[in-house]
């Protein structure tokens, strides 16, 4: 797909998520095609790590492009902040995932439940919101473990406010320190 295919796609995208919240409809609705498309990936890869109680499981918007900006930044968070192995860490990357409390629940509770994650890291305010069905602040979730269904998760800023504003780095710093001495402490 072509860049101005992308922008075409992503200006329809915009005006059917503006109409369905003009309806009252919250979140991000996807064609049942695409979704089904995205649920057998997460599952494929899910299974291909089936019971392997990896250490954190992050979960975020624009985790697993390697080449982006918020792909390198995730890639230097994992390896200089937290000092993890591919094997330690399992992410979901949300950026093409339907943003409504059920289908983001139902997806983390089975990366849950087959990945036994001892923490699970959340990047960014809409998509902890959704998940803690929280209408507070990325400011006010951040900087402490919430039980999940059984499973201690952290609420940290997204990627991209990061390269938006450096200053905010310090936040996220901050966050992965206290799951790092989680992790730690777990061994």
């Amino acid at each position: 797909m072509n860049l101005q295919d992308k922008n075409l796609h992503s200006k329809n995208i915009k005006k059917q998520a503006r109409m369905l919240k003009s309806l009252g409809v919250q979140g991000l609705f996807i064609s049942e095609n695409k979704k089904s498309k995205f649920l057998n990936t997460v599952n494929d890869s899910l299974l291909k790590n089936k019971d392997q109680n990896i250490k954190v499981l992050f979960v975020g918007d624009d985790i697993s492009g390697e080449d982006s900006q918020e792909g390198v930044l995730f890639k230097n968070i994992i390896t200089k902040g937290m000092k993890l192995s591919k094997e330690d860490v399992h992410t979901i990357d949300t950026k093409e995932m339907i943003l409504t409390h059920k289908g983001l629940t139902k997806i983390l509770l089975e990366g849950i439940h087959q990945l036994k994650p001892f923490v699970i890291i959340v990047m960014g305010e809409k998509i902890s919101q959704i998940l803690l069905s929280s209408s507070n602040s990325i400011l006010e979730l951040r900087n402490s473990f919430i039980n999940f269904h059984g499973t201690k998760l952290m609420c940290t800023l997204g990627l991209k406010p990061l390269i938006e504003d450096s200053s905010k780095k310090k936040l996220v710093w901050e966050d992965i320190q206290k799951v790092n001495n989680e992790v730690s402490s777990e061994k």
